[in-house]
């Protein structure tokens, strides 16, 4: 799940829903990962990086090589509106 984080203006992390390690944050994402004056993870941005930011640590190939999360069959849900914004 994407999350904003709290305290730090404009970063966006992932968040780990299920296992062992549920509730944690998984990676946090760059600036250039987002649109241009918006809060938001940009598609283009996310499939071009892809390999790159999604390889499960304990997957390997014949050559103990990280293997990425592959992309077909990845749902990516959008929002029809955008969070609010909280006050702390």
């Amino acid at each position: 799940m994407l999350f904003e984080t709290w305290g730090y203006d404009d970063v966006l992390g992932l968040l780990k829903l299920k296992g062992y390690k549920a509730g944690l944050p998984f990676l946090y994402f760059p600036k250039e990962s987002q649109g241009e004056d918006k809060l938001s993870l940009e598609t283009g941005w996310l499939f071009k990086n892809w390999n790159q930011w999604f390889v499960y640590g304990y997957h390997t190939d014949e050559n103990d090589e990280l293997i990425a999360l592959p992309i077909e069959g990845t749902m990516i849900i959008r929002r029809s509106k955008p969070a609010p914004r909280l006050k702390v």
